[in-house]
């Protein structure tokens, strides 16, 4: 067992007694919308709930008896309901539209089982196969987002507790205790979890920066937290994010707030994860390049759209190469070399011809120290410079 019963156990028994910060816990829309409609329901007419269990796992059966059907079951026989679908699990298809209504009644079952007794529902999810198997993985996961979204109904801290600690689990209940939380009570709620707060207060800022009435609202949330030890951990990855979906907005908005570094930090880690549209607004800001992360960004870059990314440099470097950025273009004209697996000197000469020639009327020395450097002697620049096209002189 991935996680003993009685750890879980021990959990629960820590945190009975503790008044979670949350008042009203709200579960994800997208894990617990529909399954919740089972909530609270333990019908006092059981007697046929076997028999229709049995016609709901047919073929064919109704989609929308499920949530009747599944509420009617007691507790203590969810395990063996569970079982008996399993069996029908076996005949269906992979892939078929079968097996995923089969796999959404198994959900709705340890979500009714999470219900009245969420610790053995995820002592028994633990049980079932993970990694390296993917799918199996994939399952369990989903079968975990159905237990926790039971249990955070009710108590979300003791929820999140119960998982934090198992490796392949504690993501899951952490990405889903912090969708509870709003910035009215992050930090409250953050005091809950002195060991974990920098990681929780970081992947809240993460789903914050997602809509833009929480991100204004954490925004104002850490202005008020002048002293807060991770305030600016905070702002970076709500900034970051941001930054993902719209990288304009975002570095406007960054200009606004008095954090040092905060904008370097975020164009940084633009030019890394998303370097074409980074570089496109750095050059419309006037912001000068060079440096290892233009250099990276600008190889990633090329990686995924090689056509686009020398499209670009080629129409930029003019620009640059008279305002003196030299070295710049050049470390990025040597990525494009890094990824060569034979250079073509024919195509690429023109280019280094350009840029060298006129470096050296601009600043020789500076020029001439750049191509006696160990990277520029390893990627061959002497010998781009000074080759000879055979075929042109026959």
């Amino acid at each position: 067992m991935g996680m003993a019963a009685s750890a879980l156990a021990g959990y629960a028994i820590g945190n009975a007694t503790r008044t979670p910060v949350i008042e009203k816990s709200q579960v994800p829309a997208n894990e617990a919308s529909r399954l919740v409609r089972a909530a609270g329901r333990e019908s006092h007419h059981q007697g046929n709930a076997w028999e229709q269990l049995t016609a709901l796992l047919a073929p064919n059966s109704r989609e929308d008896e499920i949530w009747k059907i599944i509420s009617r079951i007691p507790t203590k026989n969810i395990p063996e309901a569970i079982h008996e679908l399993r069996m029908t699990q076996l005949r269906a298809a992979t892939g078929s539209a079968e097996e995923r209504r089969l796999a959404e009644i198994e959900s709705a079952l340890y979500f009714k089982w999470a219900e009245s007794d969420p610790i053995a529902a995820l002592a028994d999810v633990s049980t079932r196969p993970g990694p390296p198997d993917h799918r199996a993985a994939a399952k369990r996961i989903a079968l975990l987002k159905s237990v926790l979204a039971a249990w955070m109904r009710v108590d979300a801290n003791a929820a999140y507790r119960a998982v934090k600690d198992h490796k392949n689990f504690g993501y899951v209940g952490r990405d889903m205790l912090v969708q509870t939380w709003t910035a009215e009570n992050v930090f409250e709620n953050l005091k809950q979890f002195p060991e974990n707060n920098r990681d929780l207060l970081g992947w809240y800022c993460v789903a914050a920066a997602k809509d833009e009435a929480q991100r204004n609202a954490m925004l104002v949330a850490l202005k008020e937290q002048p002293e807060m030890r991770d305030r600016d951990w905070g702002y970076f990855l709500l900034f970051r994010d941001w930054a993902y979906r719209d990288f304009p907005a975002a570095m406007a908005e960054a200009k606004k707030h008095d954090h040092p570094g905060l904008e370097q930090h975020v164009l940084e880690d633009g030019l890394n994860q998303q370097p074409a549209a980074t570089m496109r607004w750095a050059v419309s800001q006037n912001i000068p390049p060079g440096g290892p992360s233009w250099e990276r960004g600008y190889s990633n870059w090329l990686r995924f759209d090689p056509a686009d990314a020398k499209q670009w440099l080629e129409e930029q470097a003019p620009a640059w190469t008279s305002e003196g950025h030299f070295a710049a273009v050049a470390g990025l004209q040597l990525q494009q070399l890094g990824l060569m697996e034979k250079i073509d000197m024919k195509a690429v000469q023109p280019a280094w011809v350009a840029l060298m020639t006129k470096w050296q009327n601009k600043d020789p020395e500076a020029a001439e120290k750049w191509l006696d450097s160990p990277f520029a002697r390893s990627q061959g620049i002497p010998n781009i410079l000074t080759w000879k096209d055979a075929d042109a002189h026959e």
